[in-house]
């Protein structure tokens, strides 16, 4: 008869591009004990060793993605009267990290009354860039612009409808917009 397999796995995490943060130890659990076993009578002592290749600190490990929570059996020892039952098997997890959003506004626009629609901008809401990126490195594209108001329209409250045009994430956020008006 073999000995069962007592899975040891760290719990998966998920967090949010420049808001995940490295806890000080990944949490791990023991699973698959038969009747009333259990760490206590398994004489379960010492602690597994886990690491993740996400490192917020380091801009090629901290981008939007999964990262792999890697356990190894470290102290990690069994000596009770049923200990001989089972066997470790130490199994990875995972660190999703999301897409932040990013939000883009169309800004507000003031005209007189026969006169040309000035350009039509937009602006990238500042706070929702993390880690010191740029729009550039975030985005590439523009969104689409676009209002029912032109030099015949009487004087009023126009909405600017912005549209995702050519927008395209390249990577770490994941792009929406907002109305303004003229």
């Amino acid at each position: 008869m073999r000995p069962r397999e007592l899975l040891v796995r760290p719990d998966s995490l998920a967090g949010t591009y420049g808001s995940a943060v490295v806890p000080s130890k990944y949490l791990y659990q023991i699973t698959g004990f038969q009747f009333a076993d259990s760490n206590a009578t398994l004489g379960i002592t010492g602690e597994a060793v886990t690491a993740c290749t996400y490192d917020p600190a380091d801009p090629l490990k901290r981008g939007a993605g999964d990262y792999a929570i890697t356990i190894t059996q470290g102290t990690l020892a069994k000596s009770g009267a049923a200990s001989a039952n089972y066997d470790f098997n130490l199994v990875g997890g995972n660190y999703a990290i999301g897409k932040a959003p990013l939000n883009i506004q169309a800004d507000d626009k003031t005209r007189v009354y026969g006169a040309a629609n000035p350009a039509l901008t937009y602006t990238v809401v500042a706070g929702d860039l993390r880690h010191g990126d740029t729009a550039g490195a975030v985005f590439s594209g523009a969104p689409g612009l676009s209002t029912a108001a032109d030099a015949l329209s009487g004087a009023g409250t126009y909405d600017i409808v912005i549209t995702p045009g050519s927008l395209a994430a390249i990577s770490r956020a994941n792009a929406s917009s907002s109305a303004a008006r003229v």
